[in-house]
């Protein structure tokens, strides 16, 4: 990877070419990216989540990084829009899809494949059903010498 963010978009390259051309794939800077964006649907949003240290070299000039990135699945259906039924059927199976994209795909420039991990609470709204999915993958990043 050429920067420590730069897979955010190769997922949202690999998203847009795998789901239909009725969905729009964004990049989000926060979770909170899609909240403001709902009435973009159907859409799935990229957002870095985050990550954690795997490995550090004791001389502290390498480490594995574990990434977590979220991609919040948003569909709009009205029918049953007190219930929300219709709008969760929707999202489902663009989480499916969205899954089925990327779960096992190792981006060039990781380490590992695409491994779901977390499936935070998802948000409902007048119609427009939100479903967050969490991946993770490793990367290493080298100090130059």
């Amino acid at each position: 990877m050429s920067s420590l963010l730069a897979l955010g978009p190769v997922i949202v390259a690999r998203l847009k070419g795998r789901l239909p051309e009725t969905v729009q794939v964004l990049e989000g800077r926060t979770a909170d990216d899609f909240a403001r964006s709902g009435q973009i649907a159907p859409a799935v949003y990229v957002v870095y989540d985050g990550g954690a240290i795997a490995q550090s070299r004791p001389d502290a000039r390498a480490a594995r990084i574990t990434q977590r990135w979220m991609c919040v699945c948003i569909a709009k259906n009205l029918q049953g829009v007190a219930t929300g039924s219709a709008a969760l059927v929707d999202a489902g199976a663009l989480a499916d899809s969205t899954l089925a994209a990327l779960m096992g795909w190792r981006p060039e420039g990781t380490s590992q494949a695409l491994t779901l991990v977390d499936l935070p609470r998802p948000r409902y709204d007048t119609g427009y059903q939100m479903v967050p999915l969490v991946l993770a993958t490793e990367i290493v990043r080298k100090a130059p010498l």
